[in-house]
């Protein structure tokens, strides 16, 4: 009787505990039968939840994350840089000011630059294109640099999109649906997290685990296509050439509206641990981008080497029990993208970024 009551009371604090949640952080999310779904415009979501964070999300008049919900125009004499990618560009789990699109919108305001972020959790390089293109060319958004941070995921992501053709994946991207396509991606992360959302008693043995004992996210199926040749010849090399064929239209339409383009790579925490420096993320894009002429960032070395023990630099700079960057890794990328935008200010000619004294970008 006492396990019944117990087991009784976990059904209905859960559904209690799960209510709640839908009540803080109602879906926002939009379908669009141009590049699959986004974010309604100029929502308010003050209690957004990740795992075990709560944060703040804010659209703009475009549907994009921004630091409040405000009209954008199309277009503008300022100099406009575009932030997208999925979770990771988004900043899940952090405050807007404090994710590395955040950062570089607040470093660059003031010098006459205008940052948008249409990143989405669970897009990939499908997304990108179709989402640009469409803001481009049928919206009418005006824009003079194109920020696209590809994610090792992507990789994984677009296969299950090609392999599941004829079909869209859920809206919200969870990563389980490329497990459907691609067998050897783990599904223990999504039913833990499920399972933690129906059950009160479980979300506390996690919450006290978490603090007591951080759950690394190291070994993730969708990120071993880097590192392991199985995982690269089951599914890396077709998501890796698929991912290209995507950013090239990407690359030609803007090209076309003569619009410019940058691409960034980051690591996970698997990649950080192995001190994975020329990894296939890497070498791949950056021979992709050279052959092209397209500017590029490595965020890959300015994670390695700050610790002795590479355990820490997982602890340092990503979500406990998460493989997303918290809000110092998201220092981390900002500063990384900062410098090098700060390198060539002056190569780009962005007479818009000089300030009141004549100071450049």
């Amino acid at each position: 009787m006492a396990l019944a009551t117990l087991a009784l009371f976990d059904v209905v604090a859960g559904s209690v505990m799960s209510w709640n949640r839908q009540r803080l952080s109602p879906n926002i999310k939009m379908i669009s039968n141009a590049y699959d779904y986004g974010f309604e415009p100029n929502q308010n979501v003050h209690a957004a939840i990740w795992g075990h964070r709560l944060y703040r999300l804010h659209t703009n008049s475009l549907g994009f994350r921004d630091r409040a919900s405000r009209e954008i125009p199309l277009e503008t004499d300022r100099h406009r840089l575009l932030f997208i990618g999925d979770s990771f560009t988004l900043g899940i789990g952090c405050d807007y000011a404090d994710t590395f699109a955040g950062r570089v919108d607040t470093a660059l305001r003031p010098r006459g630059i205008d940052v948008l972020n249409a990143a989405v959790d669970g897009y990939c390089t499908y997304h990108y294109y179709r989402k640009v293109r469409h803001y481009i060319e049928t919206v009418g958004l005006q824009l003079d640099r194109v920020v696209c941070c590809i994610d090792l995921s992507d990789i994984a992501e677009d296969v299950w999109r090609h392999r599941a053709a004829g079909t869209s994946p859920p809206h919200g991207g969870q990563r389980a649906s490329a497990g459907r396509a691609l067998p050897e991606l783990s599904f223990r992360r999504n039913w833990r997290t499920t399972l933690r959302s129906r059950s009160l008693l479980v979300d506390v043995a996690y919450r006290i685990r978490l603090e007591l004992s951080p759950d690394r996210p190291l070994d993730e199926g969708i990120a071993k296509w880097t590192s392991d040749v199985d995982a690269f010849e089951q599914y890396g090399r077709e998501g890796l050439a698929l991912a290209m064929a995507n950013m090239q239209q990407l690359h030609e339409c803007l090209e076309q509206h003569g619009v410019a383009m940058t691409v960034v790579v980051y690591p996970w925490p698997d990649q950080v641990v192995r001190h994975e420096l020329e990894t296939r993320q890497v070498t791949a894009w950056r021979e992709w981008t050279q052959a092209r002429g397209i500017d590029f960032i490595d965020c890959f070395p300015a994670f390695m080497g700050e610790f002795q023990d590479p355990m820490d630099a997982v602890d340092a700079w990503f979500i406990r029990g998460d493989a997303h960057f918290n809000e110092a890794g998201h220092a981390v990328v900002a500063r990384v993208i900062l410098d090098h935008f700060a390198e060539r200010g002056k190569e780009w000619s962005l007479e818009s970024t000089k300030d009141a004294n004549g100071g450049g970008a």
